[in-house]
Order: C-alpha cells, then sequence, then structure tokens
C-alpha cells in the first residue's frame, strides 16, 4: 500500500511540475522570444516529458494513471492553444509522442527531395526546390501491371508482402486499374457497414451553396456507377451516415436531417436497390444537435455542444405515402443562401425521441467513428469552438454520456479516424498537423507516428486495412495532391498515387473488391467554375526502357511501357495545360495527367491489373 501511495504521490509531483514550467513560460515573453531563437526547445520539451511522464505512469502500473493521463490531456491542449493563440509561439507543432526507440517510432518517408513541380522562368509561383527528382522512367517497377500512377520509393526495407499473401503482394506492388469520375466539390465519404454503400456529401450550384449527395452501390458490378441527388437542405450538408440494413443515407446540415433509400431493405439487407434513391425522413435537430452522424443499434445518433440527440429510425414518420403532407410542421427557408428555393425541403421535421449529457458538458465532438471493439462507444474528437479551443481525442460511452477513454498525442485538430476488422484493438488518425497515428485502444499513446507529407502539411485522411493479415495504411494530402502507401511492419512508405495534381479530401477502402477510393478537390479552379493558375503543359515525350533492369523480352522479365497511352498523338502538350503551383511535374509518374476539375478516383487491385487503365486528362 505504502509503495502504491508512493507512486500516486511521484507521478503527481511530477505532472505538477510540467504544468508549472507550462504556465512559467506562458507567462514571460522573454523566455518565448529566447526559445523561438532555439527552435522551441523548452516548449516542445515540455510536451515530449508530459508524454514520457504517461509512459513511465502505465509501465508501473501507477494506481493514478487515469488521473495523470486526463492531466496530460490538458496540460497538452493547454499547450497547443499556446502555440496557435494570439500572438502564438509556432504555426505548427512536431510530433511529440512519439520514442526514439522502437516503442513508440516515427516513420518518415523517403520521398526524394525537391519533388515539387519546377517553376517556369517568368512565372509567379512562389513554390520551387532546387533539385528536381529523377522522372518515373527512372524508377522502379516491381510487376509489369503496376500502375504507371504509382511511384515507388527507392533503397527501401524487406516488405511484409510476399507470394505466401498474394492480396497483399497486389497491393504493395501497385497492380491496379485506376478509373475517375467528375463530382461536385467532396466534402467527406460515409461507407456503410457492410460496406455496399459509399456516400459522399457535396457541394455543387451557385459559389457552390447547393448540398449535393453522391453514393455509389459497390454490389452493382465490377465498375460501380455514381448516382447523385439535390438534397432538400437549406444549407450545404457537411455529415452524413448509413444503414446498411434498412438501406438509408442520412445526410444533415446545421438544423435538419435527410434521409434517403438506395434500396428496399429485407432480411441481411439483401433488397433490390433504387434506380434514384427515394425520399424517407425529415429530422429536426435545431435545438440538440449539429455535429456528426452516427446508426448504432437502430437508432440515429447527432451530436452537440455537451449532448447526444437520438432517433428511433423505425419508429420515424416517413415521406413514402404522404403525399405533400409536411413532417413536423413548416419549415421557414428564408434565411437560405441556396438559389433554388424551390428545390428546399418544407417539413420541420421529427424532434429527437431522446438525449443523452455528456459527462464533459463542454466536448462538442467534430468527428468520430465507431470504437473497434465497443459497440455502445464512439471514439471522437471534439470540435474548436471559441477559445480556449478543444484539441482532444476521447472514447464516448454513448449510453451514459462518459468519457472512457483518453488519446494523447496530437498537435492539432483530427481531420479522420479509421478502423479495420482484421484488428479491433487498432485505429488510425489523420491530423491537421501532418501526422497519421496509429493507436492501440489499449494505451492512451500512439503506438506508431507517420510523418506523411512535406513541412507538416495536412492529412485530410488516413485509413488502415489488414489484405492477408498485414498492417496498411494509405494517407492522403492536401498540399502534396498524393496518396501514400505504407508498410506498417516494415515501418516505411512504400509507393505514392498520383490523383492528377488534385488535393485529397477522404479516403475508403472496398474490402470486397479490393479497392481503393479517393475524393479529391481541385485547388485550381475556383466557385465559378473558372480555371486560374495554369500553364503549357511540357508532356514528356513518348519512350520505352526496361524499367526492371534486365532484358525486356517478355512479360516475366519486366517488359516495356509507354509513358504516353496509345491514344497520344506526337505533340502530345498541343492543347494542355499544367498547374503552375502543381506539387509534380509532368515527369513524376509513367501517366502525366491534370484533374482541371474534382474527382472521385478508383484504384482496383487486381491479379491481372491492366496499367493502361488509366484516368482522361481533364
Amino acid at each position: 500500500m505504502a509503495s502504491s501511495q508512493k507512486i500516486f504521490v511521484d507521478y503527481l509531483a511530477k505532472l505538477a511540475e510540467l504544468e508549472r514550467r507550462l504556465e512559467e513560460f506562458e507567462s514571460d515573453d522573454e523566455l518565448q522570444e529566447e526559445d523561438s531563437s532555439n527552435k522551441h526547445a523548452i516548449f516542445f520539451g515540455i510536451l515530449r516529458e508530459s508524454c514520457a511522464l504517461v509512459r513511465d505512469a502505465e509501465a508501473s502500473e501507477a494506481s493514478n494513471f487515469t488521473i495523470v493521463v486526463d492531466r496530460v490531456g490538458h496540460l497538452i491542449n493547454n499547450a497547443i492553444n499556446l502555440a496557435y493563440g494570439d500572438p502564438g509561439i509556432c504555426t505548427s507543432i512536431p510530433s511529440f509522442a512519439h520514442t526514439e526507440d522502437a516503442r513508440a517510432p516515427m516513420i518518415k518517408d523517403r520521398s526524394p527531395k525537391g519533388f515539387m513541380s519546377p517553376i517556369p522562368e517568368g512565372s509567379t509561383g512562389s513554390r520551387k526546390f532546387p533539385t528536381p527528382p529523377p522522372p518515373w522512367i527512372t524508377t522502379m517497377r516491381p510487376h509489369p501491371a503496376t500502375t504507371p500512377l504509382a511511384r515507388f520509393r527507392e533503397e527501401i526495407p524487406m516488405l511484409s508482402a510476399e507470394p505466401s499473401t498474394p492480396l497483399a503482394n497486389i497491393i504493395y506492388q501497385a497492380r491496379c486499374e485506376v478509373g475517375s469520375r467528375s463530382i461536385c466539390m467532396p466534402i467527406q465519404f460515409s461507407f456503410s457497414s457492410g460496406g455496399s454503400c459509399l456516400a459522399m456529401p457535396s457541394m455543387s450550384g451557385y459559389k457552390n451553396r447547393v448540398p449535393v449527395l453522391t453514393y455509389l452501390l459497390l454490389d452493382e458490378g465490377d465498375v460501380p456507377s455514381t448516382r447523385s441527388v439535390r438534397v432538400g437542405l437549406s444549407d450545404v450538408a457537411y455529415d452524413s451516415t448509413t444503414d446498411e440494413q434498412r438501406k438509408l443515407i442520412f445526410i444533415a446540415d446545421h438544423s435538419r436531417i435527410k434521409s434517403y433509400a438506395w434500396g428496399s431493405p429485407s432480411e441481411g439487407g439483401t433488397g433490390e436497390n433504387f434506380a434514384q434513391t427515394v425520399p424517407m425522413h425529415t429530422l429536426s435537430s435545431k435545438d440538440g444537435g449539429k455535429g456528426p452522424l452516427a446508426v448504432v443499434n437502430g437508432r440515429l445518433l447527432r451530436s452537440s455542444e455537451g449532448l447526444l440527440s437520438v432517433w428511433n429510425i423505425d419508429t420515424l414518420e416517413t415521406h413514402v405515402g404522404n403525399g405533400k403532407a409536411l413532417i413536423g410542421g413548416k419549415f421557414d427557408p428564408s434565411d437560405s443562401w441556396r438559389d433554388d428555393p424551390e428545390n428546399i425541403e418544407r417539413s420541420f421535421g421529427s424532434v429527437p425521441d431522446a438525449s443523452v449529457t455528456f459527462q464533459d458538458t463542454t466536448l462538442y465532438p467534430d468527428r468520430w467513428h465507431c470504437h473497434p471493439s465497443n459497440a455502445g462507444a464512439m471514439l471522437c474528437t471534439s470540435q474548436p469552438q471559441d477559445p480556449p479551443f478543444a484539441y482532444y481525442c476521447v472514447s464516448l460511452d454513448i449510453e451514459t454520456g462518459k468519457t472512457i477513454g483518453r488519446y494523447l498525442g496530437h498537435g492539432d485538430s483530427i481531420e479522420s479516424f479509421s478502423t479495420s476488422a482484421a484488428d479491433q484493438n487498432v485505429f488510425v488518425t489523420g491530423a491537421h498537423d501532418g501526422y497519421a497515428r496509429l493507436y492501440d485502444v489499449r494505451h492512451p499513446l500512439p503506438v506508431l507516428t507517420l510523418d506523411v507529407g512535406y513541412q507538416h502539411e495536412i492529412c485530410s485522411s488516413a485509413l488502415i486495412t489488414h489484405p492477408d493479415g498485414i498492417a496498411t495504411v494509405f494517407t492522403g494530402q492536401e498540399e502534396s495532391e498524393q496518396i501514400k502507401m505504407w508498410d506498417i511492419r516494415a515501418r516505411t512508405a512504400v509507393y505514392e498515387l498520383a490523383t492528377g495534381n488534385n488535393a485529397v479530401v477522404a479516403l475508403a477502402w472496398d474490402n470486397t473488391h479490393h479497392s481503393l477510393y479517393a475524393a479529391t478537390e481541385c485547388r485550381y479552379v475556383d466557385r465559378m467554375g473558372g480555371h486560374h493558375g495554369y500553364r503549357k503543359a511540357e508532356i514528356p515525350k513518348p519512350r520505352t526502357e526496361n524499367l526492371t533492369g534486365g532484358e525486356a523480352d517478355d512479360e516475366e522479365s519486366g517488359g516495356d511501357i509507354e509513358v504516353d497511352r496509345d491514344d497520344e498523338d506526337e505533340d502530345a502538350s498541343f492543347g494542355k495545360k499544367w498547374p503552375r503551383k502543381a506539387m509534380h511535374s509532368e515527369d513524376y509518374f509513367g501517366y502525366p495527367f491534370d484533374a482541371a476539375g474534382h474527382r472521385l478516383y478508383r484504384y482496383a487491385f487486381k491479379e491481372h491489373a491492366n496499367p493502361n487503365v488509366l484516368p482522361s486528362w481533364g
């Protein structure tokens, strides 16, 4: 008992000292200025020491471990607010929760230096590196079916995939066919639990003021079609979720929720799909719920500050069979910015059936995801509101509203969560600070950190999957306009995938069809559809080379590949444009193309993939 009490006192005393040092640092302008000239050694040191304290307390099984984690979480949050406040200390926070040894390392990408697009003489672009990377034609290509839209890292270690893991081998060799479709400006993905529907809220119309729902029914053949519907909400809809059993897509703006049926429900969710969605419900969340949505055990959930609103789906009034009757009274759309008011639903909507008050009344979930091993909990991150902002990542019990877990180590807001059915103890986050982090739900600190971008660019999306049981992570970047694939066991980035100079907004993995979906945004088109910042493209001349280093006499030895597709004429650059500030030059990948608009990509991994299946130029 005395030993346990000693541990309690020791860790709280050490923590109190860290808290004192942070308070002293915050109040001392001269110390901050001195620290700034020393690469913020004092400030970042406090963050690193706080995470080391948590690891020590956990290793020693300290009786006050939960208290230590909670207080360190508040310390980190206060430090981030200090860093990004007014006047602020720094614009980005480097990783501070990893270790220098093998316990919880950080993986850095072996990306070629100077990989941005060279800027032509006389242009006004500001992004330029002194030494461009070698062209794609000189890089490794592990298989004849490897897509030319993949660029592999050089001198990577022995990878986890091998002939005895055929699916993983296909993915790790980037044997895929790449297709794309033009879409409205995307916001996020929502994947149904059974994998049959991929929903995507987006923006369209005049200045992107019209909410649009785009969705794919993935069980409708090898190449699913894309369907879209204008949503009858008064504002842009930023949140969505799906109900696999009832074949429903829920989509919400700040005050209401609409649902659309993509098919007729039946036992096991195998009913017939509709050619177009059918409007089903209108729900009001004006007085309790402006956050993300989730469907759990036949109930629709929506969060707000300190509160969870709950609707019982099977007892809700529907639009089916009631003609033009309103649900819940009449809604006034006069405050809407939409230019098509005739398409706005006039129903006020069904009010919640119940609510759950959070134990932490300041918790305002911004993004959340079902807990991988606890069906009654959600992983969620707080929504930064008025200062001081909240940068928390917690596990929330949706029945009691209690915070039952806390996950530390993020240096900015969390952009995405991902889990995999193959391992119910892990989840991955992508964050605004430029890192993806792998967590074990049983521990509060990340077990692995991926430095995914250049100069801490936003990691907009990170997902984890386990082909043949091998942990694999895909990360999407905004500034570097690409997707990276990481081998977690080998602790290395393997390759990157082209996105046609588009920023990655969201990623989703179709486990049934072994396909990666990417919703991407073109930053070179404005809200009115006009393009800007383009120059004449400099397309590499068609050439054939053996990319595997051996003889190119047959398919097994690597074969030949043409940089341009067969239908390109001799002057491949004629009439084509390239963004001046594109992250990659035209020869960085084996097939140069610019999307010139928002696109949905599908990277379909196949044993006998045709590498000539590629997106068209925008």
